[in-house]
């Protein structure tokens, strides 16, 4: 199993956690400091950012059509569970029925 993320994800605590689970993490590689990346790290960050890329915009579809992302009013797990599900039935409602 592998999980393709952002570069916000990498920290050892969470790599091995994944290893635990017999996941693999895939990330795109940050250019260090003062150096470029080598032919195969750009050729690696776009193959991620092809997978990664429909992803993303199927989320930022749900937020432009549900505004999810805004929860100021929840109070508590419960509601947050009942905001998010709430949202994403609209979501696929509007998207079964072309709106």
């Amino acid at each position: 199993t592998a999980l393709i993320a952002d570069l916000a994800y990498p920290e050892p605590e969470f790599e091995e956690f994944l290893k635990e689970q017999n996941t693999r993490l895939l990330v795109g590689r940050k250019k260090p400091k003062g150096k470029d990346l080598t032919k195969q790290e750009k050729y690696h960050n776009r193959l991620i950012a092809k997978f990664r890329q429909p992803i993303e915009s199927l989320f930022n579809w749900i937020n432009e059509k549900t505004n999810i992302q805004t929860a100021s009013k929840v109070r508590s797990a419960d509601g947050l569970m009942l905001h998010c599900w709430g949202k994403l039935a609209v979501a696929f409602f509007l998207l079964v029925f072309n709106y």
